[in-house]
């Protein structure tokens, strides 16, 4: 019972810890679509973008 149940809960933080990425990488791709930005600048501008454009780094 006990190790069925820490085996799930490493599974699932297993399944977090691969789609995470996935998920960032692919907003990531539709924000510089949505931009227009997508083959116009380069990925280090491009990420620069991204992480600027949070609420944190607008003060």
């Amino acid at each position: 019972m006990l190790k069925n149940f820490f085996g799930g809960k490493v599974a699932i933080l297993v399944t977090m810890a691969f789609s995470l990425p996935r998920l960032i990488a692919t907003n990531f791709y539709e924000s510089m679509k949505i931009q227009g930005t997508y083959g116009t600048r380069s990925t280090a501008q491009n990420w620069w973008w991204w992480l600027s454009s949070e609420p944190r780094f607008r003060e």
